[in-house]
């Protein structure tokens, strides 16, 4: 016997919680002192509680006790333990998590409704200390040392609910039959619960047999439990969670999720195993706690007939080869009442065989409902079978709208919201997987945006994990995307697939026919674009806009920059998204389009530091007043440190763009706990004129994480210009405009010029206080003695002319001393440029001369010759990189070569000085500008005229003597 397809757990639970199906809060009140069970809470304080027991008077009836005359399940010990073991069978159901919706971290308040023993309320307050759980029944028999800020008491949820402050979150589990009136209730937990609180209400259904058998002992007891609570006046089963029943309380969203648990270890899953054998203990311990007092009470049996039925179900449930389940359901229920709250409107039932959403795009929305399209795979089973109807079509229908007093838009105080989802059509648009593993999947969807004037709305589609990559356009007006609402198909070979789709309609453009489309796509290096017609069946060749190939060693490589994703700015300008190579950031690229769809990249702005790469791209329009005047889009770029960068682009509607620049208006850091996977914009629709009485305008953008979470930020929008008699026609911007090229230009050029002359200012005063040059501007007197005394060093020029000074002022003050440094000095100098041999001769015997005159000198004079030896010093360092400034002189001459080589316009080679480069007779380099013609010249060549070997010569010697760089290449040393 197969294992039913529907029999799953899920695969992680999303929250909190894990009650126990235990004991049900009944319709009575139980006798005794409250106080007694109550645990003690002061006012504003939490402390240590001990419950003193069991103190009530018990109801006993055919061996079992209960807490009243009307609740039907018992509350003795062994019911007690069913409990227990039922709420270790919800741990595992959801993977050890108390709640399948997550509780908030932020909770302060949590309520337990039929607590039974315990367990869950008990589990919560170690989970969340800082958090007040108030946990209820109508019978006491919880544990006796418990966490501090968990308190049992004893009440009937039947009745007005007397809570001093609301509820972060309402927990009820396990009570089945307990209420006749659960809309009652579910109206008190409404009334309780914060603004965007939740509810969650979690049960078990019937026992049930994978294959039905005819006239079984399950289907008897069953059937008799039914009727037997029916005629009590409540019901068994999960008829308290139905819509139906959730519709009158308040609730604008009811979420459910269902599970089927086997009973016993028959299912191939080792989880299940675990979860079946706990839920198989709590049914065969619940048989008769559930229906002893029910059937003998209200159908008449007799006890010894109750038990026997019991034992007659247990031997048929245990059988070999049958495989009992029971179904396990979660409701949620949100508190949407308020506004600038997110919550959950609308759930899509979908088979737990088939895929979860891979990619959404919305068609058209009204007042209450939106159409939308979602990529979502069929079963493994139909995949495998060809019959993969992977696109989906829905009607979603909303809450209306509520004005700021709470009524409905409609002028009705509550709205009738029935929060129906439509499923409108599915096919499978892909052509079928050779593959063996099939792994294909939607992984795009996009719409072009709806258009009255454009005749139509054009879809398109494209694969994930193909084994090779399509691209499909439908017609999205129709209410199914079928067979005959197919456009065109485009393959794009072999492991390639799009990064990214996008459409816009081309009805603003005079040459352009009603339903004519521009479609643009990306793939990792490469964007291509065409234009196409509803009804037109054939794809037409897209052009390559734009491209990036990777040079010759990185061919094949993955290592490249890719390209993430692509929006339409306008039919004429393309918004790029480009991931760099290695993870080394990201930029946005603006790609204006030729009418032959060529591209141009117009500008380029890399995103902050902290991005390593990004992960969604969302695009919104804030049109212009008039067709002539520019508009300006609002960009938004999630990064991979789950950052969201949003921009502002102004530009003009049709070409030219004068200017196209992104303009940074925020970033938004840490928005979610992991990655973001999506963005999306709110769309925009001016009013007619902007008035100052005119309320203000906003748009939203929402995000969501691989971790689920989902955040909503929402900007407000300024009119541009501001409103004004002198302007009536406006339009709203995130962000006013900046200056036009023409005013910025100047603007940026004088605030160049001032910050230089400013930094020239300083750069001479501090000069002039250090003592570097003149004082031009009496800088000295700005600062006190002291602190030009500490800055300050004294002043030497060191040319020929400073020395000559402060050698006449030595000279004055020695009459023993007659000769001069200058004199020395020049001679140095001459020496240096004849022979370095010469100079370093001149400048030893200078220096023996001016140490003995330093001996013989006054104190006076010897400060004199200790310049002089100074000076002298210095000119040994001159002479000694005399070589070198000859091959600094060599270099020269090679740049002023190279000069004439490329602006000669004669043509004639002669007219053109040649450079001679030569060895002397000691081995030096020796360089000039010879003529052809001039004497010797015929024995010359040309480095070009030289053998490969004489050529490797010269350039190793011209390396060696650091005057040519092999970088700089021999076009240098031609001719």
């Amino acid at each position: 016997m197969a294992e039913p397809a529907d029999v799953n757990l899920p695969s992680s639970a999303a929250g909190d919680n894990t009650e126990n199906d235990r004991n049900r809060t009944g319709t009575g009140r139980a006798s005794g002192d409250s106080g007694d069970c109550s645990s003690e809470r002061s006012q504003g304080s939490t402390k240590s509680v001990s419950l003193s027991g069991s103190v009530f008077d018990q109801v006993l009836e055919n061996g079992r006790a209960y807490a009243n005359q009307c609740y039907y399940m018992p509350c003795d010990e062994q019911e007690q333990t069913r409990l227990a073991i039922t709420h270790q069978c919800f741990m595992s159901i959801l993977n050890g998590q108390r709640s399948f919706q997550t509780i908030p971290r932020s909770a302060r308040r949590i309520l337990d409704v039929g607590t039974g023993t315990g367990d869950w309320a008990i589990a919560v307050a170690e989970r969340f200390p800082n958090a007040e759980v108030i946990a209820t029944d109508i019978t006491c028999f919880q544990p006796t040392n418990v966490p501090p800020n968990v308190f049992f008491e004893i009440d009937d949820a039947q009745e007005e609910w007397t809570y001093a402050e609301p509820f972060d979150f309402i927990h009820i589990r396990g009570l089945s039959g307990a209420f006749g009136d659960w809309t009652t209730v579910y109206k008190e937990a409404f009334k309780h619960l914060q603004p965007n609180g939740i509810l969650e209400v979690a049960d078990f259904d019937v026992v049930q047999m994978t294959e039905q058998i005819p006239d079984s002992y399950l289907s008897i007891y069953n059937g008799a439990c039914r009727s037997a609570a029916e005629r009590s006046g409540s019901s068994i089963g999960l008829d308290h969670m139905k819509k139906t029943t959730i519709e009158g309380a308040g609730f604008s969203f009811a979420k459910t999720r269902s599970f089927d648990v086997p009973l016993g270890t028959w299912a191939s899953d080792p989880r299940k195993k675990v979860a079946g054998k706990m839920a198989l203990i709590s049914m065969l311990e619940g048989l008769e706690a559930t229906s002893i007092r029910l059937l003998t009470q209200h159908s008449g049996f007799k006890p010894e007939d109750v038990r026997d039925l019991c034992e007659k179900v247990k031997e048929e449930l245990m059988r070999p080869g049958v495989r009992p389940f029971v179904r396990c359901q979660f409701t949620t229920l949100i508190n949407t009442s308020k506004k600038q709250t997110i919550s959950e409107v609308v759930d899509i039932d979908l088979s737990r065989d088939e895929d979860s959403v891979t990619s959404l795009a919305i068609a058209s929305s009204t007042a209450s409902s939106v159409t939308a399209f979602a990529g979502i795979n069929s079963s493994q089973k139909d995949q495998n079978a060809g019959r993969n109807e992977h696109l989906r079509s829905f009607r979603l229908e909303y809450p209306p709208r509520k004005t700021n007093d709470g009524a409905s838009a409609n002028g009705g105080n509550t709205p009738e919201y029935k929060g129906q989802t439509a499923p409108l059509g599915r096919a499978s648009l892909f052509k079928p997987s050779t593959a063996t593993k099939k792994e294909t999947y939607q992984r795009i969807t996009r719409l072009s945006r709806p258009s009255k004037v454009n005749g139509g709305q054009l879809g398109a589609i494209a694969t994930g994990l193909a084994p090779e990559g399509e691209i499909v356009l439908f017609d999205a007006k129709t209410s199914g995307p079928m067979g005959p609402w197919v456009e065109a198909r485009l393959s794009l070979g072999k492991s390639k697939e799009a990064a990214d789709v996008d459409i816009i309609g081309l009805h603003d453009t005079e040459d352009s026919a009603p339903g004519t489309f521009a479609v643009a796509y990306c793939t990792d290096d490469e964007v291509y674009a065409f234009t196409t017609t509803l009804k037109q069946k054939t794809m037409p060749e897209p052009r390559l806009a734009y491209g990036e190939p990777l040079p010759d060693d990185l061919a094949g490589a993955r290592n490249g920059p890719k390209f993430r994703s692509l929006r339409f700015i306008t039919s004429h300008l393309l918004l790029l998204l480009q991931n760099r190579p290695n993870r080394k950031g990201a930029d946005l690229l603006l790609l204006e389009l030729s009418p032959s769809l060529q591209g141009k990249i117009r500008s380029r702005k890399r995103l902050h530091s902290g991005i390593n790469s990004a992960t969604a791209l969302s695009v919104t329009h804030l049109p212009a007043s008039a067709p002539s005047q520019p508009s300006q889009h609002v960009v938004a770029v999630a990064g991979q440190d789950t950052s969201i960068s949003i921009f502002t682009l102004e530009h003009s509607q049709v070409p030219p763009f004068r200017s196209l620049k992104l303009r940074l208006y925020t970033l938004l850091r840490s928005v979610h706990p992991l990655q973001i996977t999506s963005l999306s914009f709110s769309t925009f629709s001016p009013l007619p004129d902007a008035q100052r009485s005119t309320s203000p305008q906003y748009i939203k953008l929402a995000s969501i994480s691989v971790k689920n979470t989902i955040v909503v930020h929402t900007f407000p929008l300024l009119p541009y210009p501001p409103p004004s008699s002198k302007s009536p026609r406006q339009r709203y911007v995130l962000k006013s405009p900046g200056r036009s090229e023409s005013t910025s230009l100047p603007f940026s050029i004088l605030i160049s010029a001032l910050t230089i002359a400013i930094g020239a200012f300083l750069l001479q005063a501090f000069t002039e206080i250090r003592g570097g040059t003149p004082g031009y501007l009496g800088a000295k007197g700005w600062v006190s003695q002291r602190v030009h005394d500490y800055i300050a060093v004294p002043h030497i020029l060191g040319n020929a002319a400073s020395i000559s000074s402060i050698l006449d002022h030595a000279s004055t003050s020695s009459s023993n001393t007659q000769q001069q440094p200058t004199d020395t000095l020049s001679n140095i100098q001459a020496s240096a440029r004849d022979s370095p041999e010469q100079a370093k001769q001149a400048i030893s015997s200078a220096l023996d001369a001016a140490s003995a005159a330093a001996s013989e000198l006054s104190d006076a004079s010897q400060a004199y010759s200790l310049t002089a030896v100074s000076t002298i010093s210095s000119a040994a360092s001159a002479a000694s990189s005399s070589m070198s400034s000859k091959y600094h002189h060599i270099r020269d001459l090679l740049s002023r070569h190279h000069h004439h080589r490329r602006h000669d316009s004669s043509g004639s080679d002669d007219a053109i000085p040649h450079m001679l480069i030569r060895n002397d007779d000691e081995g030096n380099l020796k360089a000039g500008f010879h003529r052809v013609g001039q004497e010797g010249g015929n024995a010359l060549k040309k480095f070009e005229e030289l053998s490969m070997k004489e050529k490797e010569a010269w350039k190793e010697r011209l390396q060696e003597a650091g005057v040519w760089a092999k970088e700089e290449g021999e076009k240098v040393l031609k001719g």
